[in-house]
């Protein structure tokens, strides 16, 4: 069993003991017999398990400090110059990767549990000023996940408490929390707090990057282009996984997620159009709390819908709802509002008359959980025959909204939500 693998293993037998806990705390419990006796013996594995990874963890380090090829005995690594840019780091890996795997460059640092960058467990750690760089520009690029709410997740597993609500009535707020006031002398009203489990089990997220000859000669407009154009891909695919991810293998996007309400379309509404009921009737549906940090996502070619809508204004007159950006009320806008709130367009919303077309999202209520930073793999035969490098980075997260369900108002009936999407129009 290799390094990766133990600690998966001591993860998810730590993840196994806190869900036997949660389950208790959960009932206002003690442990049964039977339950004390498992979680007694999944700490006791973990224990054992820890001091195993522990000493290999010893002997993986003493290796990896040992004296690198062409570094001199006694050589201090810290004392090395650090990298110039992210393109001098590549180039270093590359040169590696040239040499059959021996480091050849002694400021670079094999992740653990790899002797080559072919190993499966292979690659090299990004230096931390330009890893945290690379995530940061990701989150930045990205206009649906950059809006999450992001945790560190120390395991692969990550199970949080969450407060099941479904309905703003009293006795069902927050869980089951109730507020009372009582008269003195009088007794006192037990509650006890519905509280569910959200559970985030992180996933590899794979990319490829290519990098011509040429390119890696220039050590400066490698870095620059590599930084601008990387984080914008990884932006991509994880702003498609918040809207469109199925949950299996990667997060649960809205448009799959069993807390999101869909708005009907109005009666008799002709297919592929947008009508400003329809944006009425999604704004109600948006819980009032969420209202604040709430955004519109949509395809770009529903605009020419938007420019249409009106709604009736004082002495027979008729006021946009569309807002377009550099004008009236939004003359420094970087983007168009619909009562009050942005919108964004984006290529991952779903085709005019479908539903996703038009999202209004509080991505605040959104959780994804950081597994680690970026890591670094490397090849020149994919591209051999077109001189080209190949670079392959893995970032390991997993996302989903954090309610399972739609909740029902304190005072109506309406499913209200801190996602919502309009029905198909067809």
């Amino acid at each position: 069993m290799n390094i990766t693998e133990m600690r998966q293993k001591h993860a998810d037998i730590l993840a196994k003991a806190s869900t036997l806990n949660a389950l208790a705390e959960r009932e206002s419990r003690q442990f049964t017999e039977a339950e004390r006796m498992e979680y007694d013996a999944l700490m006791a594995s973990a224990s054992t398990l820890k001091g195993d990874i522990a000493r290999k963890e010893q002997l993986i380090e003493a290796e990896r400090t040992a004296p690198a090829v062409g570094a001199s005995v006694g050589q201090n690594r810290a004392e090395l110059e650090p990298w110039k840019n992210f393109g001098e780091f590549l180039g270093a890996v590359r040169s590696t990767t040239v040499r059959g795997g021996h480091i050849t460059d002694p400021r670079l640092q094999a992740a653990l549990g790899a002797s080559e960058t072919s190993d499966a467990d292979g690659g090299f750690l990004v230096p931390t000023e330009q890893n945290l760089e690379i995530v940061e520009r990701v989150w930045d690029e990205g206009q649906v996940s950059g809006r999450a709410d992001r945790t560190p997740m120390k395991f692969s597993r990550l199970t949080r408490p969450a407060l099941n609500e479904t309905s703003r009535a009293a006795g069902f707020r927050y869980g089951g929390i109730q507020v009372y006031r009582e008269a003195e002398a009088g007794n006192y009203t037990s509650t006890k707090p519905n509280i569910g489990l959200l559970e985030l089990i992180s996933q590899k997220l794979i990319g490829l990057l290519y990098a011509t000859e040429e390119l890696e000669q220039d050590t400066d407009a490698l870095s620059s282009w590599a930084m601008k154009e990387f984080p914008k891909a990884l932006a991509f695919q994880l702003d498609d996984e918040c809207i469109n991810g199925t949950g299996a293998g990667q997060f649960l996007g809205i448009l799959n997620a069993p807390g999101t309400v869909t708005v009907a379309k109005d009666s008799g509404q002709a297919a592929a159009t947008v009508t400003a009921s329809n944006i009425l009737n999604m704004h109600a549906a948006m819980l009032a709390r969420n209202r604040k940090n709430a955004a519109w996502f949509i395809n770009q070619n529903t605009e020419q819908q938007l420019y249409q809508l009106t709604i009736p204004g004082e002495a027979g007159t008729a006021v946009a709802l569309y807002v377009q950006p550099g004008t009236g009320s939004n003359v420094n806008g970087e983007y168009g509002k619909i009562l009050g709130h942005p919108v964004i367009p984006i290529e991952q919303a779903a085709t005019l008359g479908t539903v996703g077309d038009i999202i209004l999202a509080d991505m605040s209520d959104y959780l994804i959980g950081e597994r680690s930073g970026i890591r670094a793999d490397s090849s020149i035969h994919i591209q051999f025959l077109t001189g080209q490098m190949a670079y392959r980075w893995m970032m390991r997260n997993d996302g989903k909204p954090k309610f399972k369900a739609p909740v029902t108002p304190y005072k109506g009936a309406q499913a209200l939500s801190s996602f919502v999407t309009l029905a198909t129009r067809s």
